[in-house]
C-alpha cells in the first residue's frame, strides 16, 4: 500500500518539508529544492532525506547564514544605524558578496580584501567583524541571493501579468 503526504511531519520536522501539489505520493525539500518520493517508506522516506549529506549541509549553511528577509528590506538602507551589530556585520557580508557577484569579481579575492578591510578599517567594529572568505560567500549566493532573486522574478512575473517568451535557436547552420 502507497504512503500518501500527511501535513503532521511538517510540525514534526520542520518548514523545509511540503507536500508535493502535484503528486500526493511524494514531499518536497525546500533547502534542497528537490522532491523524493514517500510512496513506499512514508516516514522512513522523510527521515532518510533528512540523514543525507546535501540536506545536513544545506540545515548547517542556513543556520549560520538565516534568511535574506530577517536583515534587508525597503527600509535597509535608512535603519542600518538602528541595527545591532551583529545585524550590520551580516548585512555587510550579503552587501560584499552581491557586489562580487554584480561585478563579476571572483570569490578568492575576497579572502585578501576583507583582510584589507580589516587594516583600513580598523576601527571599525563592523569591518573587523566580518568573516567572509570563499566557501561562505559561494553559500550566500546559492543559499540565500540566488533564492531570494528567483522569488522576486517570479512574483514580478506572476504580479504583473507580464507576458514573455522563451526563445532559442537550435540551428547548427553557419550563415
Amino acid at each position: 500500500m502507497n504512503q500518501k503526504y500527511k501535513s503532521q511531519w511538517e510540525i514534526e520536522h520542520g518548514d523545509w518539508l511540503i507536500n508535493d501539489p502535484q503528486n500526493e505520493y511524494n514531499a518536497k525539500c525546500k533547502l534542497c529544492r528537490i522532491t523524493f518520493t514517500i510512496a513506499s517508506a512514508g516516514i522512513g522516506q522523510v527521515k532518510q532525506h533528512l540523514q543525507t549529506k546535501q540536506h545536513k549541509s544545506k540545515l548547517k549553511i542556513r543556520r549560520t547564514s538565516g534568511l535574506l528577509e530577517k536583515f534587508l528590506d525597503s527600509s535597509s538602507a535608512s535603519t542600518l544605524s538602528q541595527c545591532n551589530d551583529k545585524e550590520n556585520v551580516v548585512a555587510s557580508e550579503l552587501a560584499l558578496t552581491y557586489h562580487t557577484v554584480k561585478h563579476n569579481l571572483s570569490y578568492n579575492s575576497m579572502d585578501c580584501t576583507i583582510k584589507l578591510n580589516k587594516i583600513i578599517y580598523a576601527n571599525s567594529s563592523t569591518a573587523s567583524a566580518i568573516r567572509l572568505a570563499r566557501t561562505k560567500m559561494e553559500a550566500l549566493v546559492t543559499e540565500v541571493l540566488g533564492p531570494y532573486s528567483l522569488q522576486n522574478v517570479i512574483e514580478v512575473i506572476n504580479t504583473d501579468n507580464l507576458y514573455y517568451c522563451s526563445q532559442t535557436d537550435a540551428s547548427n547552420k553557419k550563415i
